[in-house]
């Protein structure tokens, strides 16, 4: 018997997590591009660890948001609490974490599909909501 889902729920938690991806993929960006820079001094060799320190912090914290929008959009999709304890310890695996992120997002991507709602690249336009309906 399938399970029954609020479409605007599901939607908006898979944006969150859309989000932080796109978040963690610009600063992994500009990190690298950080160790591409020309060093001419030791001053601009410690500005550019001092940035590159401060992108290292704002993306540990993506990195956890990324975590709770991944379990807040398991359990809209009635994950299990084992199923939920399993995703979080596969986040802090490298490369396991982007997988594991595209298979509960095209999780999410089948569901809202099925309920007649588009989906795009940024997730699903919440706009498709407000216009009324059975969401």
């Amino acid at each position: 018997m399938p399970v029954a889902h609020n479409l605007r729920e599901v939607a908006s938690k898979q944006r969150l997590l859309v989000l932080a991806v796109g978040i963690m993929l610009i600063l992994q960006a500009i990190n690298i591009g950080l160790n591409f820079m020309p060093r001419v001094n030791d001053s601009s060799d410690s500005m550019l660890a001092s940035v590159s320190l401060a992108i290292s912090i704002l993306y540990l914290g993506v990195v956890i948001f990324s975590i709770v929008a991944l379990l807040m959009l398991a359990a809209t999709l009635h994950y299990g609490l084992a199923s939920r304890i399993l995703l979080a310890v596969l986040m802090f695996c490298p490369c396991v974490n982007i997988i594991t992120m595209l298979v509960i997002n095209g999780q999410a991507t089948k569901i809202l599909t099925r309920g007649g709602i588009t989906v795009g690249f940024f997730g699903a336009n919440m706009r498709q909501f407000d216009q009324g309906g059975r969401f």
